[in-house]
């Protein structure tokens, strides 16, 4: 809950003041998936688990509903970084039960820079919200969702999520 501070473009001895709740234990977690499609589209899908930690059992039900509802019948492989929440039971279940899911790849530890999601991460973290304070997870958790929805519509915002990775897409 508490803001990312950044210099601003206030006038020179007129610094912006950022209340914030004094409580920092509220959150809102974030899953979302990235993927080019066969039309060379750039698409984005995201959940958002307000005062809630995305372990493998959510992020497993995520990912199935993605694969069911979103990418039916496409090959697919999913590629994601080593955290906790991609591992386990729930995920590895997933390999077996979607017949159209080719596999699932982790990428090399400590590598974020191949990650295109990350690229998501700071784009919404360091551009998007830096100096932000909500008033409550509610207001967070809308705030998020309504800047994730504005850009699964900005391809070229997509593109360049894919493109910093030196990863071919």
């Amino acid at each position: 809950m508490a803001p990312l501070l950044r210099t601003t473009l206030a006038a020179r001895g007129d610094t912006p003041r950022i209340e914030q709740r004094a409580s920092q234990r509220d959150k809102v977690s974030v899953a979302a998936a990235l993927w080019k499609t066969p039309g060379g589209l750039v698409r984005l899908a995201h959940r958002t688990y307000p005062d809630q930690y995305v372990n493998n059992e959510r992020y497993a039900l995520f990912l199935e509903d993605l694969l069911t509802e979103r990418l039916r019948r496409v090959p697919v492989v999913v590629l994601h970084d080593r955290g906790n929440m991609h591992r386990g039971e729930p995920v590895d279940a997933l390999d077996g039960d979607v017949d159209w899911l080719v596999g699932m790849e982790f990428l090399p530890p400590y590598a974020p820079e191949l990650d295109p999601v990350e690229e998501l991460w700071n784009w919404l973290k360091y551009d998007e919200l830096p100096n932000f304070a909500p008033r409550d997870v509610t207001h967070l958790d809308r705030v998020v969702n309504q800047k994730l929805f504005e850009v699964h519509r900005d391809q070229p915002r997509l593109r360049t999520f894919l493109a910093n990775s030196p990863l071919r897409w």
